[in-house]
């Protein structure tokens, strides 16, 4: 992990909380201090403070930092604790708090710190890219232990060998989705009783699969394009929605999406339902769950009117 992120989150969390600053002229001095790297004399002005008077979040975090600048990461932590009880939504004492574990190798508890530090802000970066850092790092050293257990004993990687062909219907990936659906057109073609039911259903199919392409090659604007102007998130409004999103798709380096056992349930004329199964990877989550979308039908095209994802 590198310290530029925490330092990041700092500057965030001091700017952006302004209304805590009772005293700005002693944090002003405090924040020079640590600016200067003196770290020890930020300890000894704050624990020699007038204790009778309690010291705002903002100063507590810069002897927090401090407390990090000193590898006294036991303490750092009660600090970024308390502070994060006292500003629930402040995401940055979480992200400090995943830098405390991630330094000790608690790669699980500041994978946790840092989710919760999305739970406070969906579209803070600094936790994306923190979680990539400690996503890199685990393969790193699983890819070195390996390497140890292979040099103390046999000289073959231990891949286990698969003796018998599962045939299972496949996840189809986005690049053969295209073809197939095409596949699929053709062979429905073929039973003529039920040709024009099963020509409408890959129309919808066909503009799923095109809904995930998009989601899957980070296209925020055409993945965008498929939601109905009247689609109401949870809690949420659209604009709002839109931007989580923007930030979410273009977070992670790379996404892997695939789907499949999709059911299509027309509800009326202008409303379809359709369920299937999604796996979501990229660089920062692995996701599975069944999701259902409501189609509307606005001007001859179907849109997104309503999204449920669950486990």
């Amino acid at each position: 992990m590198r310290m530029k992120f925490f330092v990041k989150a700092f500057i965030i969390f001091c700017w952006a909380n302004l209304s805590w600053a009772s005293e700005p002229s002693f944090y002003n001095e405090v924040l020079e201090l640590y600016n200067d790297g003196r770290y020890e004399e930020i300890l000894a002005r704050v624990d020699g403070h007038d204790d009778t008077k309690p010291l705002p979040p903002k100063i507590r975090f810069l002897k927090g930092l401090s407390l990090i600048g000193l590898n006294e990461l036991s303490e750092a932590e009660i600090i970024f604790r308390q502070i994060s009880q006292e500003s629930p939504q402040s995401p940055e004492p979480h992200n400090n708090l995943a830098y405390i574990y991630s330094s000790r190798g608690e790669y699980d508890k500041a994978k946790k710190a840092l989710e919760s530090a999305l739970g406070t802000n969906e579209a803070y970066s600094v936790a994306y890219q923190n979680l990539r850092e400690i996503f890199s790092k685990q393969a790193s050293e699983a890819y070195r232990k390996v390497l140890q257990k292979d040099s103390n004993g046999s000289k073959n990687i231990a891949i286990t060998l698969i003796d018998e062909l599962q045939m299972e219907e496949p996840i189809l990936s986005v690049a053969d989705r295209d073809s197939a659906s095409l596949t699929e057109r053709v062979d429905e073609g073929q039973n003529n009783n039920d040709n024009q039911v099963e020509d409408k259903y890959a129309e919808v199919k066909l503009f799923v699969n095109n809904w995930a392409s998009a989601w899957e090659k980070q296209d925020v604007d055409l993945y965008l394009s498929y939601y109905s102007k009247a689609f109401k998130p949870t809690k949420k409004e659209w604009q709002k929605w839109a931007k989580i999103r923007r930030a979410r798709i273009k977070g992670p380096s790379s996404i892997s999406l695939s789907i499949k056992d999709i059911e299509v349930t027309p509800r009326s004329t202008d409303k379809i339902s359709v369920r299937f199964k999604q796996h979501y990877r990229s660089d920062l989550i692995n996701s599975t769950g069944n999701k259902k979308l409501l189609l509307i039908k606005e001007e001859d095209r179907w849109l997104i009117g309503n999204e449920v994802f669950s486990k």
